[in-house]
Formats: structure tokens, C-alpha cells, sequence
């Protein structure tokens, strides 16, 4: 699977990947809206994590954009510490809103209930 992380804050972003990569997952990293814009018309990503409130471009603003003109069909999860986003990000098209703070557990039951990715043969760690 083709993962993006999107997050103008190192910390969240470190964190999600080391949780993708436990999953048995590897992930490119953006720091903003436009970053991801460009990426997604360079890779087929069949995922996306976008944080929602970042520099340049915001996460909505973003996900609208590649959704309309994404050359491939692809999932976005909205990951943000603004619980008051998800009517929006699920109006726009996003498939699941995650608050932050991120676990592991919740990071794995956002990927299962799109039931379109195997989950690697590997031991699940539960730290982060």
C-alpha cells in the first residue's frame, strides 16, 4: 500500500509513521497542503493521512483538491486536534477523522474498516 502522511508538526508526523511502520506499513511525509497536492500527482497513493490546520495550504483545502484530480482512486483520513472539523472533512469526501492524539489502535481500526488493505503478516506492537 502507497501511504502519505501530511502534518506541518515533526512530532505528529514521526509518530504516525513509527505507527504505520509497526503495522508493517512504510509512508512518504509532506509538511503541508501544497506538498501533497504536488506528491499525489507524482505516486498513486492509495492513502492519505491529512492533518487539517497547516501553513501554505490546509488539510481541507488540500483533500478537496486532490480528491477532484487525483489520477488514481484514493482514501483520505483526517487526523487534526479540531474535533469540530469532522462534519466538514466527511462532507468533503474523507473516509474517517482521527483526533489527535494518534494511537496505534485507532491509526489500525481507520486502515481495517476501509477493507481494502491486507494487514501484513507481522506482530503487532502496541507502543509507540
Amino acid at each position: 500500500m502507497i501511504i502519505l502522511v501530511v502534518d506541518d508538526h515533526e512530532i505528529d508526523r514521526t509518530v504516525l509513521v513509527r505507527i504505520l511502520h509497526k503495522l508493517g506499513y512504510t509512508a512518504d511525509i509532506a509538511t503541508n497542503g501544497l506538498e501533497a497536492v504536488a506528491l499525489v500527482k507524482t505516486k498513486p497513493y492509495q492513502l492519505v493521512f491529512m492533518d487539517i490546520h497547516m501553513p501554505d495550504m490546509d488539510g481541507i483545502t488540500a483533500a478537496s483538491e486532490i480528491l477532484s484530480s487525483a489520477p488514481s482512486p484514493l482514501h483520505i483520513i483526517a487526523v487534526t486536534g479540531d474535533g469540530y472539523k469532522r462534519k466538514r472533512c466527511i462532507e468533503l469526501g474523507m473516509v474517517d477523522f482521527i483526533e489527535k492524539p494518534i494511537g496505534i489502535q485507532r491509526i489500525r481500526q481507520s486502515i481495517d474498516s476501509l477493507s481494502l488493505f491486507p494487514w501484513p503478516d507481522r506482530e503487532i506492537l502496541t507502543d509507540v
